[in-house]
C-alpha cells in the first residue's frame, strides 16, 4: 500500500511533517513530565518515549485511504511519518537519554543462587516463629 517512489520523491515534505509531529508532542509533553521528574535526562527520555501515535496514526491514515479522503501518495507520507515518529524518538531516547539509575544491576547465576538460599533460610525462620501463645 505504501508507495516507495512517492516517499523518495518528497523527502522535504516528510521531514516537515515529521518535525511538526515530533515538536508538537515535545512541546505538549515535556512541561507535564517536568512536573513529575526532576532529572533532565529522565524528562527527555519519557518525553521521547511518549511521543508516539503509531496505532492511531496508522488506523486514521488507513481510514482516510479507504474512504477516499487521502490519495495513495498522501497515505504513504502519513504512514512514513507515523512510523518514523515512533521509531526515531525511541532510538534517540534509548541511546542518548536512558536513565542508567533505573536499570537493574546484572546478577550472576552464583549470586542468584545465594540470594535464593538466603531467602529460603529467612522464610524458614519466619514460619517457625509463628507460634500461638
Amino acid at each position: 500500500m505504501v508507495s516507495v517512489p512517492a516517499i523518495i520523491a518528497a523527502p522535504l515534505l516528510i521531514l516537515v511533517l515529521f518535525s511538526s509531529k515530533v515538536l508538537s508532542k515535545i512541546f505538549g509533553l515535556f512541561p507535564v513530565i517536568s512536573r513529575f521528574r526532576s532529572d533532565r535526562k529522565e524528562r527527555w527520555y519519557y518525553t521521547l518515549l511518549m511521543s508516539i501515535g503509531l496505532t492511531f496514526g496508522t488506523i486514521s491514515a488507513l481510514y482516510g485511504l479507504t474512504h477516499g479522503i487521502v490519495t495513495k501518495d498522501q497515505y504513504s507520507y502519513l504512514v512514513t511519518v507515523v512510523i518514523g515518529s515512533a521509531v526515531i524518538p525511541t532510538i534517540i531516547a534509548n541511546f542518548v537519554f536512558l536513565p542508567k539509575h533505573l536499570l537493574k544491576i546484572p546478577v550472576s547465576d552464583e549470586e542468584m543462587l545465594q540470594l535464593d538460599n538466603e531467602s529460603k533460610d529467612t522464610d524458614d525462620i519466619d514460619s517457625s516463629d509463628t507460634r500461638i501463645s
